[in-house]
């Protein structure tokens, strides 16, 4: 199985934290993805050279979460956040792709 999807957030940029990991166990949840993985990405760097691009850059555009018994694997205290480094509001987009076996 696998599905595409995008999400958009809107951010006040200046360092917010967005907690993203309800909407992408709604994902897992949406697609009956039992055991697989979540790619989540977010295009676009904050880039050209200035300090909101080379902090970007030090975090990387995405992360790669297991799934297991159709719950993402996290820690306790764990949560996947986009942090938004740009120095304005504006809306993110972010791209979800989901891999595995339905339930």
């Amino acid at each position: 199985m696998w599905a595409t999807e995008r999400l958009h957030v809107k951010s006040n940029g200046d360092d917010e934290v967005l907690d993203l990991t309800r909407k992408l166990q709604d994902a897992v949840d949406r697609h009956h993805l039992q055991h697989g993985q979540v790619l989540v990405f977010v295009p676009g760097s904050t880039a050209g050279g200035g300090h909101s691009h080379v902090r970007a850059s030090l975090l990387g555009p995405s992360v790669t979460l297991p799934v297991e018994d159709a719950k993402l694997v996290l820690g306790t205290w764990q949560q996947v956040v986009l942090i938004d480094f740009d120095v304005r509001p504006r809306e993110r987009e972010v791209v979800l792709q989901l891999s595995g076996e339905k339930s």
